[in-house]
């Protein structure tokens, strides 16, 4: 599932998503909102450590290999 899909279906908005991809990291491991925005429109890639843990709070709906696919048209 693309995070996109999943923050959509969840009813997340990016500083929400952040702020569980944050929760219980170290300030300097955390990311923004602004971040999140650039995943979810595949502006960006997080790197790994980021893309586990959006697989961790995701519960693996957003899975590594995710990252890999081509979105949906």
């Amino acid at each position: 599932m693309q995070l996109l899909d999943f923050m959509k279906r969840e009813g997340l908005d990016d500083e929400q998503m952040a702020a569980r991809i944050n929760k219980g990291l170290p300030a300097s491991e955390r990311c923004t909102a602004k971040a999140v925005n650039n995943w979810k429109y595949r502006q960006r890639e997080p790197d790994a450590a980021k893309m586990q843990r959006i697989h961790d709070v995701s519960t693996g709906e957003v899975s590594l290999s995710d990252w890999a696919q081509e979105p949906a048209a």
